[in-house]
């Protein structure tokens, strides 16, 4: 289980390569998740969501607060329950409180 989600995440952080590339800022995972962004009613700019043949999911969402964007990958299984979460901030700014 814990090598599908390393590989879940390797995938969604390798597709959100060119949002990377205009910064070249470092990202690094932070201790929140996107629920903990709408909660703080931090604006969702963008979302997109992956699939595989066995029913899995991966949700990606793009937050913006002030200048920093932070990226958040949620996971589910095929019946659509939650089993991960875990996102992204640069490295140079604070999460937002």
């Amino acid at each position: 289980m814990r090598q599908i989600q390393l590989l879940l995440v390797t995938f969604a952080i390798f597709l959100s390569q060119p949002a990377l590339a205009k910064d070249h800022e470092k990202w690094v995972s932070l201790v929140l998740t996107s629920a903990d962004l709408a909660s703080k009613a931090i604006p969702l700019t963008a979302s997109s969501g992956l699939s595989w043949p066995d029913g899995r999911q991966a949700l990606v969402t793009y937050w913006k607060d002030g200048i920093a964007t932070y990226r958040c990958v949620d996971y589910f299984d095929s019946n659509m329950q939650a089993t991960g979460s875990i996102c992204y901030g640069p490295s140079r700014i604070a999460p937002p409180r």
